[in-house]
C-alpha cells in the first residue's frame, strides 16, 4: 500500500535546491504534494516510492524551476541535461513520450513522468539483475544509462535506504 503523506514528508526533507528562487513552505508543500501523489500512484511498494524519491533527489534535487519547466533559468551546467530532459525525474523525450505530449509542469505531465520513471526502474532492475549486486543498483545504473557497476547507483541505493527509514519513522 502506498502512502503519499510519507512520500511528501520524504520530499520535503530534501534540501532546497540552491538555484531556486524563494518559495514559502506552504507553496513548496503544495508543489511537492503533486509529485508525492504521482509517486504514490505509480508505485507498487514502499521501496518503489523511495526509489522515485531518490531519483528526484539525485536527478533534480526537487527543484521548483525544473518541475515547472523553467530549466533555461538555471545556470549553465544545471539546465536539465542541456535542455534535453524535463521534469524532476529528468526524462528524455524517447523515454517518456506521454509526458512530452502534455504541458510541462502540469499535474498530468508529472503523473506521466512518474509512470515512465518507475517503468524504467523496473525494466532496468530486471535487465541488469545478473550484472550487479542488487536489482536496485541495476535499476539506477540503467536509468542513468551507465555501466552496471557505476558508483552512483550505490549512492542512490543508500538514499533509498535512508528514505525508507524516514518513511517508516526510523532514525
Amino acid at each position: 500500500m502506498t502512502n503519499s503523506a510519507a512520500v511528501l514528508a520524504a520530499l520535503l526533507a530534501l534540501p532546497r535546491y540552491t538555484f531556486d528562487p524563494p518559495e514559502s513552505e506552504t507553496d513548496r508543500a503544495a508543489r511537492l504534494g503533486v509529485v508525492a501523489d504521482a509517486i504514490a500512484s505509480a508505485s507498487r511498494t514502499r521501496t518503489e516510492e523511495a526509489s522515485l524519491v531518490a531519483i528526484v533527489k539525485h536527478e533534480s534535487a526537487g527543484s521548483m524551476l525544473v518541475q515547472l519547466g523553467r530549466c533555461a533559468e538555471l545556470p549553465r551546467g544545471q539546465r536539465c541535461d542541456g535542455g534535453a530532459a524535463r521534469g524532476l525525474f529528468q526524462l528524455h523525450r524517447a523515454a517518456c513520450p506521454a509526458a512530452y505530449a502534455l504541458p510541462e509542469g502540469s499535474v498530468e505531465s508529472i503523473r506521466a513522468e512518474a509512470q515512465c520513471a518507475i517503468r524504467l526502474l523496473r525494466w532496468n532492475a530486471q535487465r541488469g539483475k545478473e550484472h550487479t549486486l542488487t536489482p536496485l543498483r541495476a535499476a539506477f545504473a540503467g536509468y542513468a544509462a551507465r555501466d552496471w557497476h557505476w558508483k552512483g547507483a550505490e549512492e542512490r541505493e543508500r538514499t533509498v535506504r535512508a528514505v525508507l527509514a524516514r518513511m517508516e519513522g526510523r532514525p
